[in-house]
């Protein structure tokens, strides 16, 4: 790691799944099946073997885990990002579930490139998913799915993040506002056509990069609600 490298996006994957429990559990996806498939994808998208050079890992906090008390219908994975590192065989210093937001895949790509070009980091994959399709249809056609799942190891828990309102201005409105754990839950609530979790790979300026990935993190740039993979790389 040097101070002042380039942060350069270097591979993207996605993932999609159309499962709706219609035929059965074979085959169901999960918030982290989603994120493997996609994390490999964007390695292997960027030609080269990066998976045990990742030092940091930070994974976009999922629906389930965003409003406070709500269900885990299919279980709870109490470690996102470890189970993540595990399925793909690395072994990151550092990992992240990032705070609430629609905005927190940007910010997180904000952040990590930040960090590399301070030199505080090297390899780093942003990921991100969810699979609300499929547990709609696993309920809608009382289809048994486990999501279960946890690693022992530690990571940074950033949690719900701060209220977008205090209860004061809330009280002084002419029109009273939700709590931003109401409003998040409305714009989150909404149907999703798939399951999925699309992909990005970040790395140093290398001879990897070329102009098809830049087109690509143009294109993420410009679609912030998309969950995201990603790594970064000095």
């Amino acid at each position: 790691m040097a101070k002042g490298d380039l942060p350069v996006l270097v591979g993207v994957g996605q993932s999609l799944s159309q499962w709706d429990g219609t035929s059965g559990a074979d085959g169901a996806p999960s918030p982290l099946s989603l994120m493997v498939d996609a994390s490999r994808a964007a390695l292997s998208d960027s030609g080269a073997d990066l998976s045990k050079a990742i030092d940091t890992i930070a994974v976009v906090r999922i629906f389930e885990d965003s409003v406070g008390g709500a269900p885990h219908p299919h279980g709870h994975n109490t470690n996102l990002p470890g189970t993540l590192a595990r399925d793909i065989g690395a072994a990151p210093d550092t990992l992240i579930y990032e705070t609430v937001g629609g905005q927190s895949p940007q910010a997180l790509v904000n952040e990590m490139a930040a960090r590399i070009h301070a030199g505080d980091a090297d390899c780093v994959l942003i990921s991100g998913s969810e699979a609300n399709r499929a547990s709609k249809g696993a309920r809608r056609n009382n289809v048994e799915i486990n999501w279960a799942d946890g690693a022992d190891v530690d990571y940074e828990d950033r949690g719900m993040g701060p209220m977008m309102l205090s209860l004061i201005s809330m009280a002084c409105s002419k029109t009273p506002s939700p709590p931003a754990k109401a409003i998040h839950a409305a714009s989150t609530a909404r149907p999703w056509p798939n399951s999925s979790s699309p992909s990005l790979l970040l790395l140093q300026r290398t001879r990897i990069l070329n102009s098809r990935r830049n087109a690509r993190l143009s294109f993420f740039r410009h679609r912030p609600r998309r969950t995201t993979n990603m790594l970064i790389r000095s």
